[in-house]
């Protein structure tokens, strides 16, 4: 089982609270010093920040299971996990609800937890929904979450291990309100 997933980077807010403080930083001394060479430097300061900040939001992973383990391909390392390594497997999920001009935009982002003899992993991704069917019938945005990658991988973990995680946490929701 193979799946390519998208992923915010752990590192975005400390990016972002590093960029803002050099910003003013720049923009107090574009102010002291009115030059054109200044400005022309902040502007790139700030297109280099948009640029940046898309990229860190969206970063491309993978995942493979196999037979014997699951491993996951990030940006800057692999992990590899054995079956006989996995004591549970938990999921859980996390709406947010974001507005851009007038349109309101709902996205799920879903972490995967397998606690191991060593210690816990997490993974997360964004979770493509479909907003008109699961405003027809709460079953259906079930049936949507049932269906991700991350869920389907805990799935095929717990085939792999014989069942023995069928004791996992059960499946954990935050909704905004």
């Amino acid at each position: 089982m193979e799946e390519k997933f998208t992923y915010k980077s752990e590192y975005l807010d400390v990016f972002c609270l590093i960029f803002i403080v050099a910003g003013f930083g720049l923009g107090l001394f574009i102010g002291l010093s009115h030059s054109y060479a200044a400005i022309i430097v902040f502007v790139a300061f700030v297109a280099a920040f948009a640029l940046l900040s898309v990229f860190l939001y969206s970063l491309r992973g993978r995942f493979l299971a196999d037979d014997s383990s699951v491993s996951f391909y990030l940006m800057s390392k692999e992990v590899n996990i054995s079956y006989d390594m996995i004591k549970s497997v938990e999921i859980n999920r996390e709406f947010i609800k974001t507005s851009r001009l007038s349109d309101k935009i709902f996205r799920c982002v879903e972490t995967i937890k397998l606690t191991c003899e060593s210690g816990e992993y997490r993974f997360s991704a964004f979770v493509e929904i479909d907003p008109e069917a699961a405003a027809q019938s709460p079953g259906r945005l079930a049936e949507q979450l049932t269906k991700s990658k991350f869920s389907r991988l805990k799935d095929y973990i717990n085939e792999k291990t014989g069942g023995r995680l069928a004791e996992s946490a059960p499946e954990k929701r935050r909704i905004p309100e």
